[in-house]
């Protein structure tokens, strides 16, 4: 049950944030929000951010966190407020992921027979 409550929480705030740099970065708006992963105690969430052209710049972002945070606090209803930290992922990870999931379901339809 526990998992389910913070499943919900990861996406409703994947979803803001990414609602949210639509609206306010200009300059950055190739911004994609992959996942968010906020810990068990939701004090902390970590932001995986890919860019879609050019150079992947999180420190670019962290003008942004104190606004960030005013909207997540207005949009997302929660006792606490998940500190945020952006990492970067490069595509051609992104590639290799679902390469590894692409051979993983056919493992699992191949034992499935």
């Amino acid at each position: 049950m526990k998992g389910d409550r913070l499943d919900r929480v990861n996406a409703l705030i994947k979803n803001e944030i990414a609602n949210f740099l639509k609206i306010n970065s200009q300059r950055d708006s190739n911004i994609v929000v992959n996942s968010v992963i906020v810990s068990p105690d939701l004090k902390n969430a970590k932001v995986f951010l890919t860019w879609l052209m050019g150079k992947i710049r999180v420190n670019s972002l962290n003008y942004l966190k104190p606004k960030l945070a005013k909207y997540l606090s207005h949009k997302v209803k929660l006792k606490y407020l998940p500190k945020i930290k952006f990492y970067p992922i490069n595509p051609s990870t992104i590639d290799r992921l679902e390469s590894i999931y692409e051979q993983i379901e056919h493992i699992q339809k191949k034992q499935q027979k």
